[in-house]
């Protein structure tokens, strides 16, 4: 409780006036004992009332601030255990936050661990020109990532994919595995002159991840001949798109 006066607590305050009004009312009464004994019990009554009376008021206001004061220390415990609440609730949030950034980080991790990794280098094209407008593509695909299942490879001519001209039979492979390649060849016509222009290919893999999602590798081939009638190729990795099984 908090002290008031030279360290006196309220209750402390109390007692010491109350331990000097009787002080008082006794030196006061002291040489008038043998009045008191021949006064009416009713006079004497009122007497007693009129001293204490005034003293249980001091103790009834002593009371008050008594009372005032247990309040506010309710009042401030109850504010202090809000903030330390609120520190709680404000910390498990913070805890609650990273734990998720965490955990969309290790299952971005776990997903990109979990996808076949496939590049093809521009050595990796060989094409040779089987008769006018008709040539021979032979490619071969590495895979560097994970598993990859239900593969698909085929390819079209870039000028000729909205109308599916020249659409090539996609070839089909059950498992490709971790650190292997897969070679594909078929034989596609073009109206482009690999002398004066470039063939351009465009060349999707499909295959199923081993998470049973659904995912599509595209590749883009530039092929022409150089003046030393060498064939050049030049590829660009696609976009990686990923659909639902």
């Amino acid at each position: 409780m908090r002290k008031l006066f030279f360290g006196c607590t309220l209750p402390m305050l109390g007692i010491i006036i109350t331990a000097i009004y009787i002080s008082g009312i006794s030196w006061l009464l002291f040489d008038r004992l043998p009045q008191l004994k021949t006064m009416p019990l009713n006079e004497i009554g009122d007497f007693l009332a009129g001293i204490f009376g005034a003293l249980a008021f001091f103790w009834l206001v002593i009371g008050y601030f008594m009372q005032n004061q247990e309040l506010k220390n309710t009042n401030d415990s109850i504010s202090l255990q809000i903030k330390e609440l609120q520190s709680t609730t404000a910390i498990s949030n913070r805890s609650l936050l990273l734990q998720e950034e965490q955990w969309k980080r290790k299952k971005a991790l776990d997903h990109n661990n979990s996808q076949p990794k496939f590049y093809c280098e521009n050595s990796n094209f060989k094409i040779n020109q089987v008769s006018h407008e008709r040539y021979k593509l032979r490619v071969t695909i590495h895979n560097e990532g994970a598993d990859a299942t239900q593969l698909m490879i085929g390819f079209y001519p870039f000028n000729e994919i909205e109308n599916n001209k020249n659409k090539i039979q996609p070839a089909i492979f059950p498992k490709v595995a971790k650190g292997t390649s897969i070679d594909y060849e078929t034989i596609f016509e073009s109206d482009s002159s690999p002398e004066t222009d470039l063939i351009c290919l465009y060349i999707p893999v499909k295959y199923c991840d081993e998470h049973g999602f659904y995912q599509e590798t595209i590749f883009s081939v530039s092929l022409c001949i150089e003046e030393n009638h060498k064939w050049k190729a030049s590829s660009d990795f696609g976009i990686t798109t990923i659909q639902p099984e």
